[in-house]
């Protein structure tokens, strides 16, 4: 009779529902959004548009920590608000106000800028929260000149949460035994068009576009000083035809096709087309995230038109990775967005740190002795600044 039990028992647990863990996706609500690539170019009006909303029918914060890869810059951060089902949109060099009260969005300074951001659910204490509600994309926007004029478009890489869930430390962790969110993706596989290869367009092909493309590549760990990995990319052309090369890569690679000599070695074989896939190295700290930029130019036509590859996403990465969301704090006390000046906003976000409701994550700036919280005599340091400026 046990023997029988036991017999049952073990049936019912072969069929239980199993639930696949959470992956890495760009078209499912998730709790960490990835963008892999942003950038601004004053000078060339050059911008990105950043979209993200709320699907849930509750309101979410949202924290978004930008690391920069150009070295034109210091990372920075900030957070705002959405309530159930709300959008929100704003152009990285511009920055802008969320509506409903959602809370003010920083320019980002300097003239040129390139890099990553991150933004994931936060609560209201400024915390974390890991609930699978946001989606977005960024689009880069060329100006300048009307016939310059154009825009590429891509939808972020969400990680959803596990069950597990993230803490209030300052570090996301990806992937592994304690993993707080999914693990970044193993490997990117991008279908392109090699550098020299045309495409016929309208009746007959009687306009014929040529392409130019660049790889970009994103680790999913993060921080302020960096993350170092080196990866391997591999071609595979329409013929078979494999090469493969290993470069190594500060948090991001942003790389011509015609740069790198695996690409350049099959296009000068005939090549037109083939599959690029990118795989971390073996030992490496981190997973990538990759997109191609393809450029689509015409003989008698000084247009340029630009369109995002996006990638397939291949299997998880197994190593657990991190994102660390704690920046260092800026000279001046009270500098959420390190603008060079303390606002009323900044203050206010001050005071609730200081009150416990909201974490000293949200603003690094004005923990001055980095033991994790705000005291009377920071927040003064803050007023003082507010008073008299970053420079007085």
């Amino acid at each position: 009779m046990r023997r029988a039990r036991l017999l049952v028992v073990a049936v019912l647990l072969l069929l239980r529902p199993v639930h696949a863990a959470g992956q890495a996706s760009s078209s499912e609500p998730a709790a960490l959004l990835m963008f892999p690539y942003v950038t601004v170019d004053r000078a060339a009006a050059v911008d990105t548009l950043i979209e993200i909303t709320n699907t849930a029918n509750l309101p979410v914060g949202v924290r978004c920590v930008y690391y920069d890869a150009s070295g034109a810059g210091a990372s920075s951060a900030f957070t705002f608000r959405l309530t159930m089902q709300q959008p929100a949109a704003w152009r990285l060099g511009a920055g802008g106000e969320v509506a409903l009260d959602g809370g003010t969005i920083p320019a980002l300074a300097g003239a040129t800028r390139e890099g990553v951001l991150d933004c994931y659910a936060v609560g209201d204490d400024g915390a974390p929260s890991g609930t699978d509600v946001l989606i977005g994309a960024a689009t880069i926007e060329y100006g300048g000149a009307a016939a310059a004029v154009d825009a590429a478009r891509y939808n972020a890489i969400g990680l959803p949460a596990t069950e597990i869930g993230p803490n209030a430390d300052g570090v996301l962790r990806l992937g592994g035994v304690d993993g707080e969110y999914a693990g970044c993706p193993a490997a990117a596989a991008l279908p392109v068009l090699l550098d020299g290869a045309t495409v016929g367009l309208g009746s007959g092909g009687t306009v014929e576009h040529v392409l130019s493309s660049t790889l970009i590549v994103a680790t999913c760990s993060q921080a302020a000083a960096g993350v170092s990995i080196s990866v391997e990319i591999l071609l595979t052309n329409e013929f078979g035809q494999q090469f493969s090369i290993t470069r190594p890569i500060q948090s991001q690679l942003r790389v011509p096709f015609s740069a790198i000599d695996a690409i350049d070695a099959i296009a000068a074989q005939g090549s037109s087309a083939g599959t690029l896939r990118v795989t971390p190295a073996e030992g490496a700290a981190s997973g990538v995230v990759a997109l191609a930029l393809a450029a689509h130019a015409s003989g008698g036509d000084t247009r340029v038109h630009r369109a995002f590859i996006s990638p397939r996403l291949i299997a998880a990465f197994e190593a657990p990775e991190q994102i660390d969301t704690t920046l260092p704090a800026p000279a001046c006390a009270g500098d959420c967005n390190a603008n060079g000046a303390v606002a009323i906003n900044e203050l206010i976000v001050g005071v609730n740190i200081a009150l416990g409701n909201q974490a000293t994550t949200t603003c690094p700036a004005f923990d001055l002795n980095a033991n994790g919280s705000v005291a009377i005599n920071e927040l003064i340091a803050a007023v003082n600044r507010a008073l008299s400026g970053c420079d007085g």
